[in-house]
């Protein structure tokens, strides 16, 4: 009979346990890739949109890298959920290289993230995204020039992830004047926002 209690407890925990990620699931739809930029929250004037894409353009053709940007106002997930299901959807990056990376700026809700590709992970890492999310891409944030955060964020991730010695130097010794501690990159974008 205590068997039975126990195996029935068990089978309540899990059954509450699969229902809730079924509850809790949210479905949110991805907007269509319909350029480099894709720009829901209209935080970018058209003139800075097409230099941002044919710049984009450029660094595809030359490195390979695939670099794509998107604003939107709102998120109903968190910032990394949504972004990780972007870039899986937009499937960037040359196949087999993975090597494309994501730019999600989430207006109203004043969260960012970038997603990397498997194939520049060794390259953007946390660390090194963290850098540029604080030094070059929220200080115009605060200052409500999203398309210039934009623009030059984008610049300084394909230029560090191309091996443009200029940007990698800059890059690198901004993370040693501030001694940017080991934490992940969540903690970061918690603690810095924008």
């Amino acid at each position: 009979m205590k068997n039975w209690r126990k195996k029935r407890h068990i089978l309540a925990a899990l059954f509450l346990i699969l229902a809730g990620d079924v509850f809790y699931a949210q479905d949110f739809s991805v907007p269509r890739l319909t350029g480099r930029v894709v720009d829901e929250a209209k935080v970018i004037n058209g003139k800075t949109e097409d230099e941002i894409e044919s710049y984009l353009k450029s660094v595809e053709e030359n490195s390979g890298i695939q670099i794509a940007v998107l604003t939107v106002n709102s998120i109903p997930v968190s910032i990394e959920e949504y972004a990780v299901k972007v870039f899986e959807t937009w499937k960037l990056g040359q196949a087999g290289k993975d090597n494309g990376v994501l730019v999600v700026v989430a207006v109203k809700d004043r969260k960012l993230r970038i997603e990397v590709g498997y194939g520049l992970e060794g390259v953007l890492t946390d660390t090194k995204c963290g850098i540029i999310i604080r030094n070059v891409i929220t200080p115009q944030f605060k200052e409500g020039n999203y398309a210039e955060g934009i623009f030059n964020g984008v610049k300084t991730l394909a230029g560090y992830a191309s091996g443009d010695e200029k940007t990698v130097k800059k890059v690198d010794s901004a993370e040693k004047d501030e001694g940017f501690p080991p934490l992940p990159l969540i903690l970061w974008l918690i603690f810095v926002g924008f």
